[in-house]
């Protein structure tokens, strides 16, 4: 991710977001995609 907000309009079902405007509702997403993330190395 460069930052680049290309993703938030390609995305179908607006599940792209930068992590400072992740709505409050997803918040629990986060830390559940840096666990997957970080895992999978």
């Amino acid at each position: 991710c460069i930052d680049c907000d290309a993703c938030v309009e390609a995305c179908p079902v607006d599940a792209c977001f930068a992590e400072d405007q992740l709505p409050t509702e997803w918040s629990q997403f986060a830390a559940r995609n840096a666990e997957y993330f970080a895992s999978s190395k």
